[in-house]
């Protein structure tokens, strides 16, 4: 339990540290104030699944967690930026290929803030029996 409330606001202070160095503070807490509820819902609707998948088939590898990390992040990232270009498609199709175009660099944040939320899940939680 504790796993899963850490591990979704622990990226977030990463890259708030990490952005108090180039922005002041006040810029920098807007990230967190984003990025901390897509990761609780995602860790929800996603984290949980897959962590009994991980469970059942008896893998707790740091990697795995890492890797299904990064896998949670870079769906989310779809979902949200597929559906806005979706949506923008048949009015706009220029204007949907920037958004995915310019999405890019946000998509390598989802990635980041999922394998770092998957590999501190994995090392708060453990595996059950150690």
């Amino acid at each position: 339990m504790v796993g899963f409330l850490v591990a979704p606001i622990a990226p977030a202070l990463v890259f708030y540290l990490v952005q108090l160095i180039f922005v002041p503070p006040w810029e920098a807490a807007w990230g967190m104030k984003i990025l901390v509820p897509f990761a609780y819902l995602s860790a929800l609707v996603m984290g949980i699944p897959v962590y009994f998948v991980l469970q059942r088939k008896q893998v707790a590898s740091v990697l795995a967690y890492t890797v299904s990390g990064a896998v949670i992040g870079l769906a989310c990232h779809a979902m949200v930026f597929g559906s806005l270009a979706l949506m923008n498609w048949k009015a706009y199709p220029e204007h949907a290929l920037l958004l995915l175009k310019n999405s890019a660099g946000s998509g390598v944040l989802a990635v980041s803030y999922g394998a770092i939320a998957g590999l501190v899940f994995r090392l708060v939680a453990g595996r059950r029996g150690q």
